[in-house]
Formats: structure tokens, sequence, C-alpha cells
């Protein structure tokens, strides 16, 4: 390929260009699109000059931009602009990443590009500089200086009134905190006079604190000081919080109003706090200005949005006013109506801080009606409603088991006990894709990773206990463990998971308790055995001879029987031999426990009788539990 020194990366209006070049009668010059590949290009040519269109997507030229800046061999970068693009070319400029601005529209010729091309870069430099190039190093750096100023200034503004805010709504909560002593005559008695005023003071106290909270807020907001938190409520839950802000916000007032809903069972994933404080400033701004008439909330979801409006019969805004409506400390209307300015505009800022909009119809005398719109899901679970019931629809609720963990190898245990157990287990590693099918499926238990990142293992937990699901909670610590109230979930697991302990959670969930009789004349065998029993979930039954042995079976439904050979009154031998020639205990799951050499005969005895036996001299707690385990499940599988 032949040596260029320059290479122009155009985008719209290639085709004009390359003709303008060849009647300049240019050589060493190359015009490439944003789709040819700069790799090979570096690769191939020696570049001395590169012209960047920056009228391009601007993610996309700046991609290219590095390519070039950080080739081995870097060339000179002249940007050329429009009107519209110089702003960023201008950020480039100043961040030393680009050499030059250059106007987009200027014809070739007068680029000063003869028939040598840039053979000679450093000869037409001069004359380029002179007739095009416009360096505006200097003004760029003016400018940079300005912003820092102003954003010094800025920060100065927001730090000042978040301490104001702060300082002065310590003695204004205590002034309202001795006030409602008063009123509540936990001071004494004092007379309906000396009432009216307090709540007098009561009532513009609040309202100044109120005021003193939207400054705050607002320095917040300004300073980048307040983040964005993703909870899960319903929709209900909304309308409902909402229902009684607004019955507070009409005491005294002539408005009768009404707040309705359409999907209350919907899940959002949003902020919820921003969204009510969103809302009740709304809902504000409709008292303020409806002295009589009817206020209406109404909330949907539209698609993928949350639409929340808010209408009242009362003055209206004009259109001249509308326009201004959201800016910070903005009045509109009749100058009694009061206020600061600022509800609408935290509003506004705190919607767009959710990724939504707002926006107003108001007639001046018959009303306003604001509209927010908001993403449902302000970080939407991956898989659709459709995608995730393919994994539930064929599935038996009652004996299905739900694992939220995002971890992708943390449920491997409790699959493993699931599947022993005949149980089918469905994994989310995203908690939201499990409420998506939550109100069309109730799994038998849900275990939760107490670590969850988003969404947070408490408001996952708000939404399953509404639904009465029984809860399980997976925790890293004993620390993590403690910091939830175990009133709030059936039980708390700590990692590694125990095989046993997940083993008695899902006996206990599927029905039943299971019952085991444990037979020895030794109370201190009998204490070690039950101790292992319980942990494994299951209801123990002590009999210390065969004789209480035989009485308890006549009594009580047992699953197994864990029997000593050697014992006084009735051998453990009598008493096998005694459940074996009854019809009702012929197939009752045995475990012998011998401390003594069995002999030949007493071996196949046993065997003929089908029991599984364990040396006391051998004896482990893992054997033993693993014995249990395996002749309840034998016990299962045969119905």
């Amino acid at each position: 390929m032949a040596q260029r020194s320059i290479v122009i990366v155009w985008g719209e209006g290639r085709e004009q260009l390359v003709n303008d070049i060849l009647l300049s009668d240019a050589r060493n010059v190359l015009v490439v699109g944003p789709e040819d590949d700069l790799e090979d290009l570096l690769r191939a040519e020696r570049l001395e000059l590169v012209i960047l269109d920056t009228t391009m997507d601007e993610s996309l030229w700046k991609s290219m931009l590095q390519h070039f800046v950080t080739a081995p061999c870097r060339p000179h970068v002249y940007l050329a602009c429009a009107e519209a693009t110089l702003p960023a070319a201008l950020d480039v400029l100043a961040n030393g990443e680009a050499d030059r601005i250059i106007p987009r529209e200027a014809p070739w010729s007068c680029m000063g590009l003869g028939s040598d091309g840039l053979d000679s870069v450093g000869s037409h430099r001069s004359a380029i500089c002179s007739r095009v190039i416009v360096d505006l190093g200097e003004r760029c750096r003016q400018l940079r200086s300005e912003i820092d100023r102003l954003r010094r200034l800025s920060d100065l503004k927001s730090e000042f009134l978040s301490n104001v805010s702060h300082e002065l709504r310590t003695p204004l909560s205590v002034i309202i905190g001795y006030n409602e002593i008063l009123l509540r005559q936990l001071a004494g008695s004092i007379s309906e006079r000396q009432l009216g005023y307090l709540e007098h003071t009561r009532r513009n106290a609040s309202h100044l604190l109120s005021l003193i909270s939207n400054l705050l807020d607002l320095s917040k907001i300004e300073a980048g000081k307040i983040d964005v938190s993703v909870d899960l409520f319903t929709l209900s839950e909304l309308v409902e919080d909402l229902r009684h802000v607004l019955g507070g916000l009409l005491v005294d007032h002539e408005v009768t109003a009404e707040v309705r809903a359409e999907g209350e069972q919907f899940i959002l994933s949003t902020d919820y706090k921003k969204v009510r404080q969103i809302a009740i400033n709304l809902l504000s701004n409709a008292v303020k200005f409806t002295p009589a008439g009817h206020i209406e909330v109404r909330a949907h979801l539209d698609g993928d949005t949350l639409e929340l409006l808010v209408s009242d019969t009362g003055r209206g805004i004009s259109a001249a006013d509308c326009e201004k409506l959201f800016e910070v400390f903005s009045q509109v209307g009749e100058a009694q109506v009061g206020g600061t300015g600022l509800g609408l505009a935290i509003a506004k800022k705190l919607t767009t801080m959710l990724g939504g909009t707002i926006e107003v119809d108001s007639t001046p005398g018959k009303g306003s009606t604001f509209t927010v719109r908001l993403p449902a899901q302000l970080d939407p679970a991956t898989g659709s409603d459709e995608e995730v019931w393919e994994r539930y629809e064929r599935l038996e609720p009652e004996r299905t088991v739900v694992v939220l963990d995002d971890d992708p190898t943390g449920p491997e245990m409790i699959r493993t006990v699931a599947d022993q157990l005949g149980l089918e287990m469905v994994h989310h590693r995203d908690g939201r894709e499990f409420l998506q099918v939550l109100h069309r499926f109730r799994p038998l238990v849900v275990f939760a990773d107490l670590g969850m990142e988003f969404p947070t293992f408490k408001s996952m937990l708000k939404l399953l206990r509404g639904e009465n699901l029984e809860v399980v909670a997976l925790a890293a610590d004993e620390g993590q463990a403690n910091s939830l109230g175990k009133s709030t979930v059936r039980e708390v697991l700590l990692r590694p998971l125990d095989f046993y302990q997940v083993r008695r959670i899902l006996l206990q969930s599927i029905g039943g308790d299971v019952s085991v009789l444990l037979v020895d004349d030794d109370q201190r065998i009998i204490k070690a055995y039950s101790r292992i029993l319980f942990r494994l979930g299951y209801r123990v039954h002590l009999a210390y001879n065969g004789l209480d042995a035989k009485e308890i079976l006549e009594r009580h439904s047992v699953d197994l029987v864990c029997v000593d050979i050697m014992m006084p009154r009735i051998s453990g031998f009598e008493l096998i031999r005694t459940l074996r020639e009854d019809e009702r205990f012929k197939e009752l799951p045995v475990i012998a426990i011998t401390g003594k050499h069995l002999e030949a005969e007493e071996l196949d005895f046993l065997q003929r009788s089908g029991v599984e036996w364990l040396d006391k001299g051998d004896f482990n707690t893992a054997a033993y539990e693993s014995a249990v385990v395996r002749a309840l499940d034998k016990r299962q599988e045969d119905g």
C-alpha cells in the first residue's frame, strides 16, 4: 500500500470530500469512514496528520480518537467541527488529546493542501493555521477557569444552605417538642385559649420545619449527595400511603379527595422514598392552590412505566407561569398562596434522578393536572415474565423449593437435599425474577441470602412475608445473622450450609413430623442419640427397655426404630422378632445398635429381618446420621 501522510475520517458527505481532493490533485491523502478498520490503518500507514469529523456519533469519534492518540507514533490530530459539536471538541482540546480545531464546512482548497498533500507537513502548517485553523486553546482555558469558579460558588451555596438548614432544624425541633408537651398538658393544665395559641404555634413551627427540610433536600440534590436506592414495593402500598398523607393535608380544608389505582398488586422496583416525596410535593401544591373543590390522585402502570397523576379543580396556572413552574424559588399565582417555590423544583429534580419526566396541563380558573412518568423497574430483571414462568408452569408448588442467592454455586447443598427428598429446586440470582411469578406460584419454602445486594434482603422479605411464605435466611456469619430479627423469618442458617439442617427444614416443610423410637437402657446413649435425631428435625420417643417400646408402638405412629441389642427384660433381638411377626410393623425400618460381637446366626437374623446394624465400638455421629437418613429414605421410596 502506498504511504500516505494524511488520513481523514469523515462521516456524511464523504463522496463530496473525495471529489474535492481529486480536483485539488492532492496526493498522500486517504479518506476513510467510521466503518473502516483503524487498527489495520495504523499498522499500514505512516501518519503525520489525522483530521477527524466530529459530526459523527460522539462516542464513536471519541473512541477513534483514542486509537490515534495512543498509537506508538502519535500523529497530529485536527478536529473538524460544526457549531453543535464545538463544546465537545473544546473539552478534548483542553485535555490535550487534539492539536487544533478546524471548521468542518471549510472547502478542501482552503486547507492549503496542494498536489503534494502533506508530504512536508511542517512547511504547510503555518499556512494552514493562518487561513483555516482556529486556535481556541486560550479561550478554552478561560472558559474552563470560569466554569471552575462558578462550580465553586455553587458548592459554597449548597454547603451554606445545608449548614444553615441543619443549624435551624435542631432548635426548631426542640421548640416543637416542648410545644407538644404543653399541648398534651403533660406539664400541667392550661386553658382553652392557651391551647389555641399553642396549636397555632405548632402549625406554624411545623410549616417552618417543612420549609427548612426542603432547603436541606435541595442543597443535597444540587451537591450530588443524594443516592438512588432501589426498593421493592407494591402499587397498593404506595397508594395507601398517599391516601393517608392526603387525608392529613386536607384537615381544615373544604376539599374532597379521591385516590385510586389500577393494578395495585404490581411490584415496583425503584426508590420508594423519592417516589413518595415527589407525590407528596405534588399533593401539597394541589392543596395549596385548591381552597375549595376536588383533588384526585390516579396511579397505574402503562407498560413498563408508572404513571402518577395529581389533578385539582383549583385556581389553575397560566401558560406563562407553567414555563417557570419547576424553577428553584419560582412562585406563581397570587402572593397570598405562600410557599418558597421549592416543592415542585425538588419534585422535578427527583423525577429526573429516577429517569422520569414530569409535566403540567393547567387552565386558569379550572385547575391543573400534574403527570409524573417513572420507570416501574429502575433496573429491570433480565428475564421476561413469560421466560420466568416457563421455569415454573410444570412444577408442583408444594414440591418446589426456591433459592434467592446471587452466588451461582450457593444453592448446591440445598439442591442435593431437595433431590434426595424428591423435591424440585429453582434458583434465582436476581430475586426480582421470582417476584414476577409471586402471585401465581407459592413454593414450599424460600431460602434467601441475607447478603443480596439487589434487591436487598429486607425489601424482598417484606413482599415474601406479605404472601405468607415460609422464608429461611442464609447468613455469611453470626454478625450478619444477628442483624436480622429472628421473628421475621422461620430460621437463619449459617454458611457453609449443613446438610442435616437443610434436610430437617425441608422434611418439616413437606409435612409431616418424622417420629423415631429410640430404645436403650443406657441414659448416656439415649441422650447422645436423641440430640442427633433432634438436630435432624425428627420427633423422638424414648424407651429404656423392650416392654416400654412395645407400649409406645401401640400408642404412637413411628417411622423408625433404633434399638440396642443388649437390654434387660426384652432384648433387641426379641423386640425385632415381635415387630416382624406383627403385620402392622412388618415393613417398619429398624436400626440395631450393638456393643457385642455378633455371631453368624445373629447376623443372618438381622439380614433376613431387613435390619441395618451399627457397632458401638465404631460409632460416630456421621455414621449414625447416614444410617438414619438411609432408612427413612428407603421407607419413603417404598411408599
